[in-house]
């Protein structure tokens, strides 16, 4: 962030879908929620996408949940598309 601008990778692409994420969980702010909503800024998708992967591994490693919802948005090039972006029941 320099003079109110961000730079670096994922300024440009991921904005859209951080700020989505974003205003869809503010939408649930002052509701009784059964469960807790996570927003989550994924790492490495110009590399090798493996943001989303590491972060469903910690979740599975460190909550205990019996199931969760969530939404990544991390783009795929419409490439990499599996029902595991979908749904992941942990």
């Amino acid at each position: 962030m320099k003079e109110g601008k961000l730079f670096g990778l994922g300024a440009s692409d991921m904005k859209g879908g951080d700020v989505g994420n974003l205003l869809a969980a503010a939408s649930f702010i002052g509701q009784d929620l059964s469960q807790d909503i996570w927003v989550v800024g994924t790492a490495n998708e110009e590399l090798d996408g493996k943001g989303s992967e590491d972060f469903a591994r910690y979740f599975s490693q460190n909550c205990s949940y019996e199931s969760a919802l969530c939404v990544i948005a991390e783009p795929t090039d419409l490439e990499k598309i599996y029902i595991g972006h979908v749904e992941i029941i942990l």
